[in-house]
């Protein structure tokens, strides 16, 4: 599933249940970083791990990232995107194997 929308998230995160969600925080509608308190503080979608992709390193996205691991932007090569996936794969593996 893919939204360029964080309005849309919430929702479509309880409706699917994705293994893990990759976060762009600059969305064009509303902050990335309240979707993300949003999927984090719902019952339903808290459970799933987040990838967040922040603008720039700030303050709050360092907070971030000690929740998840952060996707720096832009990937350089192509190489980068596979490794970002495999490591969203690997732990998508190790979350299921611990349930």
């Amino acid at each position: 599933m893919i939204t360029s929308f964080g309005a849309a998230a919430s929702g479509l995160c309880k409706e699917f249940q994705p293994t893990a969600i990759t976060l762009d925080i600059s969305l064009p509608d509303i902050n990335g970083y309240w979707v993300l308190e949003r999927i984090k503080n719902d019952m339903a979608t808290r459970h799933i791990p987040i990838y967040v992709s922040p603008p720039t390193m700030t303050p709050s996205a360092a907070s971030v990232s000690a929740r998840r691991r952060v996707i720096t932007k832009p990937l350089a090569t192509g190489e980068a995107l596979e490794e970002a996936v495999a490591t969203i794969r690997r732990h998508a593996e190790e979350a299921t194997r611990e349930s």
